[in-house]
């Protein structure tokens, strides 16, 4: 799914073959432009392959105009075109853009906001008067090194710092441009309070209640079933107690989130025991559950926990009320009745946003070593594994501040080493274990990637303190590598919960 809902896909990248030719072998320019385009835009997004581009890597200029490029075009966002000499004189690349204008100028228009949605990215220093009519109207951004009019300008390689500052304006113009159209934000990240529905991996059961409590119960649970929530069937049946504790158990395992409604009234006995079946689920719920929200009345405060006339009731509240090894195990939520299916709500997404911060890597580069990041990167989206990069900067206190801002996203870092000294290597792993031990920040894991032409040497960068793994290019190419270090089985590498 595009960033965009209502498209296909978010860039459509038009180019000339003679732009992405090479005479050294490996990636031509154009490839590695779309590469760190992509990287920037999942930068901003703030979430791996958010940004949907498309390119075709095999354009033939003489290929006939089939209808799989149409409908790339068809459906695409924006038309971001690489102008270029060569461009101006390919009949097919003028011809993907006079297709996306009559194309848009019949559905979506070709403006958004006060955006045109046609970029136009010169590569070499064109004049206005010879650009094609589909331009006019668009600022165009230069992306090449001609200082005077009578320059002709190359564009600069993915190394050069003129590369990085015109890629990084250029992404920021783009992403504020998918923003501008009205869908962009229906592909947002669900804020706590919104009304977009939870993943319905999310399994949540409500335990049993009073009498008192059955209706709020029943309400509660038609709320969190219309916002798409999960729940498990109740208990009891099984009454007879050994039966409910061992169904009770494996149920409520399964839940993300176990929530108790409690007042001061029990509910009803279990079969031939004094103690309640809501006080039987708060206690095993305490042992067992994942997590738990447990609701009790903004009235019922700890004074009025002691004039509860249910003495066992009454324990249990001034236990949970007063135990902090208890307390640790759940959260109170002493809100209205009617705000209870709402704190379910935001507790499934602040699950949702740990388990992202978990699964996350962060991918932590010297400018010296973007290239070596970038195709760490590509691989690890090939996996579908929330991957992060660390910008790199050159000023070393923006670096090191750069880097702790990432790592309240990511709870795995992989530091790349490939120019960079040892030393340099060394100081970001330490300030990373400092950062979150004192920041008291989950980090599961940490490694070093030699790259090439690097070649492992195991236990080089163990600091003592924490484990840190290595790995090489070789490594990489098994697939169970990066599954163990990721903390998941090979068969499970992207697949969501």
């Amino acid at each position: 799914m595009a960033f965009l809902p209502d498209f296909e896909t978010d860039i459509f990248i038009s180019y000339a073959r003679v732009d992405n030719e090479t005479a050294a072998g490996g990636d031509g320019w154009v490839a590695q432009f779309v590469k760190h385009l992509e990287i920037e835009l999942s930068k901003l997004a703030g979430r791996i392959g958010v940004v949907k581009l498309w390119w075709d890597p095999t354009l033939d200029d003489n290929q006939l105009f089939d209808d799989k490029i149409q409908k790339q075009i068809n459906g695409s966002a924006i038309f971001l075109a690489l102008a270029s000499n060569g461009y101006l004189k390919s009949e097919y690349c003028r011809k993907e853009l006079r297709w996306f204008r009559e194309y848009a100028e019949k559905h979506h228009g070709l403006e958004v906001g006060d955006r045109l949605r046609v970029v136009n990215v010169m590569l070499n220093n064109i004049p206005p008067k010879d650009w094609p009519d589909e331009f006019h109207g668009a600022i165009g951004s230069k992306f090449h090194d001609a200082e005077r009019d009578e320059d002709i300008g190359q564009p600069p390689m993915p190394n050069e710092e003129m590369f990085r500052k015109k890629l990084r304006k250029l992404s920021e113009s783009i992403y504020r441009t998918l923003q501008a159209f009205p869908s962009a934000a229906e592909s947002q990240p669900p804020k706590a309070d919104d009304e977009n529905k939870p993943d319905d991996s999310f399994v949540v059961y409500l335990a049993d209640v009073s009498d008192t409590l059955q209706n709020r119960r029943d309400l509660i649970a038609n709320e969190l079933r219309q916002k798409g929530v999960r729940l498990l069937d109740p208990i009891p049946p099984p009454h007879e107690a050994a039966a409910h504790d061992t169904k009770l158990k494996t149920e409520i395992a399964r839940a993300d989130v176990a929530v108790h409604l409690l007042n001061e009234w029990g509910g009803r006995r279990m079969d031939g025991l004094t103690v309640t079946y809501p006080q039987r689920q708060v206690e095993l719920g305490l042992q067992h559950a994942k997590s738990q929200l447990i609701w009790v009345p903004q009235s019922l405060h700890k004074d009025a926990i002691k004039e509860i006339e249910d003495a066992t009731q009454r324990d249990l509240l001034a236990k949970l009320e007063d135990t902090n090894l208890e307390r640790s195990r759940f959260r109170f939520i002493r809100e209205s009745p009617s705000a209870i299916a709402r704190e379910v709500l935001n507790h499934l997404e602040e699950l949702k946003r740990q388990q992202q911060l978990a699964e996350a890597a962060l991918i932590d580069t010297h400018p010296k070593d973007n290239q070596h990041a970038s195709w760490l990167w590509t691989i690890l989206k090939a996996r579908e594994n929330n991957a992060l990069i660390n910008p790199p900067v050159e000023d070393p206190l923006s670096s090191l501040s750069e880097l702790e801002t990432r790592l309240r996203e990511a709870a795995r870092l992989i530091v790349v080493f490939g120019e960079v000294a040892e030393d340099w290597v060394r100081e970001r792993l330490g300030h990373a274990i400092k950062f979150a031990f004192t920041e008291k920040r989950q980090l599961a894991r940490c490694a070093v990637f030699f790259a090439p032409p690097r070649l492992k040497k195991d236990g080089l960068f163990d600091l003592g303190i924490v484990h840190v793994d290595h790995f090489d290019i070789q490594d990489l190419l098994n697939p169970e590598t990066l599954a163990d270090f990721l903390g998941k089985p090979d068969g499970q590498m992207g697949r969501k919960r």
